[in-house]
């Protein structure tokens, strides 16, 4: 979290992150990097019935393991702090 001392407010790097990923037109999926990206940002795990994870997962050639791996980042980055709600 830091201080801008121009605006009087505080920015959140974490929300700031998410932000920049949600609203970027690029298909976050075709790319391996994006897809781990977005899967760490966002997660491939959605509420509805598509099963865009186990898509992503067979596209780029991860394993079980991987993609429990990238829902365990997943996890970390959403626990993170993020104190934006707070200071609002």
């Amino acid at each position: 979290m830091a201080l801008n001392a121009s605006a009087g407010s505080v920015e959140c790097p974490i929300e700031s992150l998410k932000l920049a990923v949600v609203h970027h037109c690029r298909d976050w999926s075709t790319n391996k990097r994006d897809a781990w990206i977005y899967g760490i940002v966002c997660g491939w795990d959605g509420d509805d019935d598509l099963d865009a994870m186990s898509e992503v997962a067979k596209d780029h050639k991860w394993d079980a393991k991987t993609a429990a791996r990238l829902r365990r980042l997943r996890t970390a980055f959403i626990s993170l702090p993020n104190d934006k709600d707070e200071h609002e």
